[in-house]
């Protein structure tokens, strides 16, 4: 599904096994010699994620699931923070800038959805994205050539929730604040998008309780948590600000965003947040989380499929060797 400035497009994904989808964004520079700066959050600089509308739902037995609705730049960004960094923020050249050619290149992510979601009958998932007019800067960009193109990724797996992914809004000038974000939580990141100023120690303090993890977190501490656990931040190559330019010193795109649950399950959860309120701007900080629900129905449902592979490769094999 290709969708240009100004549109609005949508995608029904049915009878089959899905855990996400594709998104390329196809950039191309109006002047020769121009190199595309990276992506931006709410900057009015070359593309402009946040202008994205992105949003899915399945459609089950009567019933209508939120999977994501949000922008294509918090949900980028939620998406690429461990891996895919670099494809996302700053992309693959198909043409490098010259004195006579102009920079094309392309930002490339993978929107999980959390898990397989196993689609049968009437299953339905709906897909709808919607290209602002100021998502391609006209200034920059031959916003005729520039396009998203969303595609499903189809997989093998068993399904045991529908999950949702969700994104608080920390208010400007914010000193502490505390979410509730209840069961079957498997994934947090806290998400910051200063493009001003990244020596700004803007998070003090984060708290996670839970059923069965509880765990507090410095500003150093979420710092060496991550390069230990994660083995990195966005990517680990700098850049220069102003030239879009590789360099060799580390410098992560975001360097106050932070991935604080990934892969693991906790029940009655709560995040604590703590902050120098001087330095929290409106619309630049996000407590983002996935969920997910299920019920007997779709664990059976899991279980008959694992069952049905099972026996198939056991028939494959040979009575003896």
């Amino acid at each position: 599904m290709i969708i240009r400035i100004d549109e609005t497009r949508s995608q029904q994904v049915t009878n089959n096994t899905i855990n996400g989808f594709y998104v390329n964004v196809l950039l191309v520079a109006n002047a020769v010699n121009a190199l595309i700066k990276r992506t931006g959050y709410g900057t009015g600089i070359d593309f402009d994620a946040s202008q994205v509308s992105l949003k899915a739902t399945l459609k089950r037995d009567g019933k209508i699931y939120n999977l994501f609705n949000n922008n294509l730049g918090i949900i980028g960004q939620y998406n690429s923070l461990l891996s895919g960094g670099k494809n996302w923020l700053l992309g693959t050249d198909y043409v490098r800038p010259t004195g006579g050619t102009k920079h094309k290149n392309v930002r490339t992510l993978f929107l999980s959805i959390g898990g397989h979601l196993n689609l049968k009958g009437t299953d339905e998932i709906d897909i709808e994205c919607t290209i602002g007019r100021n998502t391609f800067q006209a200034t920059t960009l031959d916003t005729s050539s520039c396009y998203v193109d969303i595609k499903p990724s189809f997989s093998i797996g068993k399904e045991i929730g529908i999950y949702t992914l969700f994104s608080e809004t920390i208010q400007a000038g914010t000193t502490s604040d505390n979410f509730n974000l209840g069961d079957n939580v498997t994934k947090i990141a806290l998400m910051n998008f200063e493009d001003t100023d990244e020596t700004q120690q803007i998070v003090s303090n984060v708290a996670i309780s839970s059923d069965r993890y509880d765990q507090s977190f410095s500003l150093p501490d979420l710092i060496t948590r991550n390069m230990v656990m994660y083995g990195k931040q966005a990517y680990n190559k700098g850049y220069d600000r102003t030239s879009g330019v590789v360099t060799d010193s580390y410098t992560p795109a975001y360097p106050q965003s932070f991935v604080l649950l990934n892969d693991e399950e906790i029940d009655k959860t709560a995040v604590d947040l703590t902050f120098d309120g001087s330095k929290v701007n409106s619309s630049k900080n996000f407590l983002c989380y996935t969920s997910f629900v299920t019920s007997l129905e779709i664990i059976q449902r899991g279980q008959y499929l694992e069952s049905k592979h099972t026996e198939e490769n056991l028939a494959k094999l040979p009575v003896s060797l």
